[in-house]
């Protein structure tokens, strides 16, 4: 196991949150292109 100082590692756990977050957008983004919701469905969800 390679030891890596404690600032690095939050550091990378840092960018490898932004990174879940960013591609989790990018997937959803990529979904409701393909599949639009219906428009019932988007205006409940807008109240």
């Amino acid at each position: 196991m390679i030891s890596v100082p404690k600032p690095m590692a939050k550091y990378l756990r840092q960018v490898a949150k932004q990174w879940a977050i960013s591609l989790s957008q990018l997937m959803l983004q990529a979904t409701l292109d393909r599949y639009p919701p219906p428009p019932e469905q988007a205006d409940s969800e807008a109240d």
